[in-house]
Formats: C-alpha cells, sequence, structure tokens
C-alpha cells in the first residue's frame, strides 16, 4: 500500500486528526504503519518529520520492490494563511537540482508507474480544480519527466478528488482524501 500524501505529519494535531480518520482500536501510535504501507509526502507533511519515518520512501526515486518510481512534495497556495514551521514549510517542493536529478533518473529508469503527490502542468487542463493555473515548480518538475517517458500509469493526490482520464496513453488517477484505488502490478 502506497499513500501519496497530505498526511499531516508534523501538523499540530497530528495525532488527533489522524486518530479521527483511521482510527486504531489497538491503541497503537497513528504515525506508526505495518512494514507493507509506504507513503511520499505532500504539501501538508513536514518534510523532515516525513525523512525521519521508517515508512517514507524518500523525496523522489524508484521503489526497487515495485517498480513504482514516486516523487513527493507540492506547492501550498495557501501558504500565506498557514504558519511556516508549524503547519507550511519552506521546503514542501523539491528544488530545481532535485528535479534535475529525478528527470536523469526518471529517463533511465523509464518507469511504468509513477506515484507523486503533485501532477504533470498538462495533466492541469484537464483537471478542474484550483490548483490549475498554479504553474508551480513541482507541476513543471513533473512535466519535465512526462516529456521524457510516457508511465502507464500517474497517480497522484495533491487535488483532493476522484478523477481519471487517459491522456496520450497514460492513464492519470487521482485520489481523494481517504480513498483506496487498487491496481495490479
Amino acid at each position: 500500500m502506497l499513500s501519496v500524501g497530505d498526511m499531516g505529519f508534523g501538523f499540530p494535531h497530528y495525532k488527533r486528526w489522524r486518530r479521527a480518520w483511521i482510527p486504531d482500536p489497538t491503541g497503537k501510535d497513528p504515525s506508526e504503519f505495518p512494514a507493507n504501507f509506504s507513503f511520499i509526502r505532500g504539501n501538508h507533511d513536514a518534510p523532515a518529520v516525513c525523512r525521519a519515518h521508517p515508512n517514507y520512501l524518500g523525496d523522489y526515486g524508484i521503489d526497487p520492490e515495485t517498480g513504482i518510481f514516486f516523487v513527493s512534495g507540492a506547492k501550498s497556495i495557501d501558504r500565506d494563511d498557514r504558519v511556516e514551521g508549524v503547519d507550511w514549510w519552506p521546503d514542501e517542493e523539491l528544488t530545481i537540482a532535485q528535479f534535475n536529478a529525478a528527470i536523469d533518473l526518471f529517463e533511465k529508469t523509464r518507469p511504468q508507474i509513477v506515484m507523486s503527490h503533485d501532477a504533470p502542468l498538462a495533466v492541469m487542463q484537464h483537471l478542474k480544480s484550483h490548483h490549475v493555473y498554479d504553474k508551480s515548480r513541482t507541476q513543471q518538475g513533473l512535466q519535465g519527466m512526462l516529456e521524457v517517458h510516457r508511465p502507464a500509469l500517474w497517480c497522484f493526490g495533491h487535488h483532493h478528488c476522484v478523477w481519471e482520464k487517459k491522456i496520450n496513453g497514460t492513464l492519470f488517477v487521482c485520489v481523494a482524501i481517504n480513498q483506496v484505488k487498487k491496481f495490479k502490478l
């Protein structure tokens, strides 16, 4: 199982919030997950907290077990209404250097499945969302990946809606909060 982010890691109310939407009858800490659960971070996850978590896949890369290429992070369009270091983090998006390295790895590995928090810029014209005209560094970096290779499946979650569309041979799937989507690998 892989989560595409916005789990609330690092938010002051994380434990209370997580128990509310995924109650655990065993009483375990809500940041503990089974070994078969991995995640990437969204823009509503503290990067440092995620990087320290044993189930975090990383900022970008390819999962050796599944062959899934992953990219964490996105731009918070509401960051002006948030508090830096509390519920917004300046390093929520990959840097340009990280994106360049991610694109190089993406081109070398040519994965069939991509999981990211946000979506490539070209997808935004098809996705009716308040993020459509954002043109963030993340959307542009993901677009750079898409221009060098088109995977069969690209799953993302930043826009918190149920949406899917096949575009030029790639099935793009946006998952909503708490939505579980099954794919055969």
